[in-house]
């Protein structure tokens, strides 16, 4: 009778392989959880970023109305007509009135987005804990399964099983794909950089020694030649200055980069010693300063960039131009607006194939981003695109 309740009271031994079973169900658990944050986490990102593009149109509107109430406010204070007792401009003070009315309506729609965007930033923040949280549970699971017992092998040769694929990010190789286009035709830039700036400095220095020469041999009116030769000097040397700026926005490094909103400052802050009759305003959103990206992807949208710029400059006739970035580890969205006098419906179909726009536009399609483009000479022009940005995994190695 002992005998048999010491032998109840043995534990039963677990059984390795229902382990094992049971640690791959959490596991395929964890992945399927974690691929649905991620894709919530996208979802979220998108969200956020729409909500924040809308706010940002919202200020342009009512900085708009707001310039236009004050100029019916200053005609509303003129002198009154002395033989009437009405106002000469109760038309004008009217029109402030409606004016005013408007202002106060979108005051409270903004007002409203705003909450949205700060519950929408709420909802994204516990998403990324949640995405931490499965990541630790899944760094717990390993060292557990490090740590069990491992089944014998049977001696015949077993079947070769066939395990999931890891979850991963949608259309990541499409973009790494096209990121490995654009870094191939970089280096081509880069290339013919290096030989347009041989040939074209040696012409330079070759013509500047010429000049010297010529200074001392011309004998006739020796003052007015003194001065031509000094224009041609000045212009050789501005000459120079502006092949070195264009080699420089060719033979830029594959492998050395500035962070992602630190080139895109001091590009701005180029174009504002530039151009001083422009104002340009600057606002950038990073959810993380630090963050590295491929190389290529800075050179890409500072390409983009400039490319809007230089239209901006080019056709628009304006004097203010807003430009707002947002970016996460995911996607990087771009809006930006000038008061100019905005752009044609037909500006696609009506440019040529290599204009500036179709540029861009075949850019963010190689990356499956998006492009938006619209204005009248009311709103100015509205610009504005997202895509996909690949983080650099090689820049702390």
């Amino acid at each position: 009778m002992e005998e048999q309740n010491s032998n109840m009271e043995q534990p039963v031994q677990p059984n390795i392989a229902e382990i094992n079973d049971s640690l791959n169900i959490v596991q395929n658990t964890y992945r399927e959880m974690l691929h649905y944050f991620q894709s919530a986490y996208v979802t979220q990102s998108e969200r956020v970023q729409a909500l924040k593009s809308e706010l940002i149109e919202l200020d342009v509107k009512l900085e708009e109305l707001q310039k236009t109430r004050d100029l019916y406010s200053l005609k509303s204070d003129s002198s009154r007509d002395v033989f009437s007792p009405i106002p000469v401009n109760s038309e004008h003070r009217s029109k402030g009135d409606i004016l005013q009315e408007q202002i106060r309506e979108l005051q409270e729609v903004r007002e409203t987005l705003t909450d949205r965007i700060q519950q929408a930033d709420k909802e994204l923040s516990a998403i990324t804990n949640h995405i931490d949280s499965l990541k630790q549970a899944n760094a717990s699971l390993t060292t557990l399964s490090d740590h069990l017992p491992k089944e014998e092998e049977p001696s015949e040769e077993p079947e070769a099983v066939v395990t999931e694929a890891p979850a991963h990010e949608p259309d990541q190789s499409d973009t790494l794909h096209a990121c490995h286009i654009l870094m191939l035709q970089q280096y081509d830039k880069s290339q013919i950089a290096s030989q347009i700036q041989n040939s074209i400095m040696d012409g330079l220095d070759n013509n500047k020694n010429k000049l010297e020469i010529l200074k001392w041999l011309i004998q006739s009116d020796p003052t007015r030649a003194r001065v031509t030769l000094q224009e041609l000097q000045d212009a050789n040397e501005r000459l120079i200055q502006n092949s070195n700026r264009l080699v420089r926005r060719l033979n830029r490094s594959l492998t050395h980069q500035l962070p992602i909103w630190k080139a895109i400052d001091e590009m701005v802050q180029s174009y504002r010693t530039r151009h001083p009759e422009v104002t340009i305003n600057l606002s950038i959103d990073c959810q993380d300063y630090n963050i590295t990206v491929m190389p290529i992807i800075t050179i890409t949208v500072l390409q983009l960039l400039q490319e809007l710029f230089e239209n901006t400059f080019r056709y628009s006739n304006a004097n203010r131009i807003l430009l707002q970035v947002y970016m996460n580890s995911r996607i990087l969205d771009v809006y930006m607006n000038d008061n100019g006098v905005g752009i044609p419906e037909d500006h696609m179909t009506g440019s040529s194939w290599h204009s500036g726009l179709h540029r861009i536009d075949e850019i963010i399609r190689l990356f499956d981003g998006k492009l938006q483009i619209d204005g009248d000479i009311i709103s100015g022009t509205n610009i504005r695109f997202s895509l996909p940005i690949c983080l650099d995994d090689t820049a702390n190695t």
